[in-house]
């Protein structure tokens, strides 16, 4: 026989709460005659991706700044993340799936960054 626990109060909520919706929520809309509902909610999890590629757009504006000069820290970050990740998934796949590697790693850096 398994015990039994009280339940635990949680601490925080994961899923997404509705910043500020668009449209009317629950009153569908007559579209060809097919009701829809206009629900269009902007979430603090939508909020958090918008901070993330904001963030990323802008390391990346500024380490692209000026490639004629000597590389600055940033640039140089930049430039060790890039190629020590190209090492890592050459080392694995070997040197074809480099081709796949600005489509995946941008989606590594995005959640490494939103985690």
């Amino acid at each position: 026989m398994l015990p039994t626990y009280p339940d635990i109060p949680k601490a925080f909520e994961l899923t997404g709460q509705p910043l500020f919706t668009l449209g009317t929520p629950g009153e569908p809309g007559n579209v060809a005659g097919i009701g829809i509902v206009w629900d269009w909610s902007y979430t603090n999890a939508h909020f958090t991706m918008l901070l993330v590629i904001l963030l990323l757009s802008g390391v990346a504006i500024l380490a692209t700044r000026r490639l004629n000069d000597r590389p600055t820290g940033l640039r140089n970050f930049v430039e060790l993340v890039v190629q020590g990740l190209a090492d890592f998934v050459q080392s694995i796949g070997g040197p074809t799936v480099l081709k796949y590697l600005p489509l995946f790693g941008t989606l590594l850096l995005f959640l490494v960054t939103s985690n």
